[in-house]
């Protein structure tokens, strides 16, 4: 009864740089001229950007694209494509718990696997030098490396304990490979972005890993 607020005024501005939206439509819907005109009207109306624009958006799976290394067969009239670097050099690739490696994820413990990375992100930020930054993300879901190393440095996590233990929380590792990656590049760019998605086994801010001002990530608040 007794309880009073004096009059104030307060301004707030949201810690984070640029709110963008990307919104799903059924495929059937994506061509809906009236649909997407009330979107843009409302993204506008709410000050919102476009999904990607101002600092670049890391596609789900760009992680893999430094390894990636295709040669195609046909064999009894059945196309086959084969990832050559897997076969060279398998150790560049997750280990799954029952020993073998996984083609689809990488090891990012992996010292030699981290420097064809820098490598690939560096020839690419030369070849387009109006870019404003360089994005990575894994696949989508939550792909893991049971290896030593990179069980060391996710710190034991687990992204939904205790809903779903079955899926480890890989932010500690995969942010520590993006330090090094902005670390690499930042003395030849150092106005350029390192971007990625904080989604999925990501959603967990790293807490042994402090993160640059040259990264940013985008929230995926799902």
């Amino acid at each position: 009864a007794t309880l009073t607020v004096a009059a104030q005024d307060r301004i707030h501005r949201p810690a984070f740089p640029v709110r963008g939206f990307w919104y799903g439509l059924p495929a059937a819907r994506r061509s809906d001229a009236a649909a997407q005109r009330d979107m843009k009207l409302w993204m506008l109306c709410n000050r919102f950007l476009p999904y990607g624009s101002i600092l670049p958006s890391a596609g789900d799976g760009s992680l893999m694209k430094p390894f990636e290394s295709f040669r195609t067969s046909v064999s009894n009239g059945v196309r086959t494509r084969v990832n050559t670097l897997f076969e060279k050099h398998p150790e560049y690739f997750a280990l799954r718990k029952d020993g073998s490696r996984n083609p689809h994820y990488v090891c990012l413990s992996n010292p030699e696997a981290v420097r064809r990375a820098i490598d690939y992100a560096r020839d690419w930020l030369r070849a387009n030098p109006d870019a404003v930054g360089f994005g990575y993300a894994p696949p989508d879901g939550a792909p893991t490396c049971e290896c030593p190393g990179c069980i060391a440095r996710n710190r034991g996590f687990m992204q939904k304990q205790p809903a779903d233990i079955r899926l480890q929380d890989i932010s500690e590792g995969f942010y520590a490979f993006l330090q090094e990656l902005a670390d690499a590049l930042a003395p030849e760019f150092p106005d350029k972005w390192i971007t990625t998605t904080a989604y999925s086994g990501r959603i967990r801010p790293p807490e042994a890993t402090a993160l640059s001002s040259n990264l940013s990530v985008h929230i995926a608040l799902l």
